[in-house]
């Protein structure tokens, strides 16, 4: 029995590939500022907050890829479109997403 474990790691864009199981970490999200109303022909200031997803370690299997969009799939067979310029994303072992497929089959 092989008792190591193995980390997910994060990936970049170019290194998704279809089949692939991942986990959405972190979700980047943008505003813009209210006081841009207040301030006529000034540049209008954007601020960025990356936040850990709440779905962070919940199994996707990657089923196409046209960056830098991904379609995946989860568990329930729920169809979904990342952007991978707003979302950072994990690669799960292969034992992991088929044992987390698996395990939500059974609870059916």
């Amino acid at each position: 029995m092989d008792t190591k474990t193995k980390p997910s790691r994060v990936i970049g864009p170019e290194d998704v590939r279809r089949g692939d199981y991942v986990t959405v970490t972190h979700t980047l999200y943008e505003y813009i500022s209210d006081l841009c109303a207040a301030t006529p022909g000034q540049e209008v200031p954007i601020t960025r907050v990356t936040v850990m997803s709440d779905d962070a370690g919940k199994a996707n299997k990657i089923v196409e890829v046209c960056l830098p969009f991904v379609l995946v799939k989860d568990a329930n067979g729920k169809l979904d479109s990342l952007d991978l310029r707003r979302h950072r994303v994990a690669r799960l072992t292969k034992a992991y997403g088929r044992r987390a497929f698996s395990a939500k089959k059974g609870q059916k």
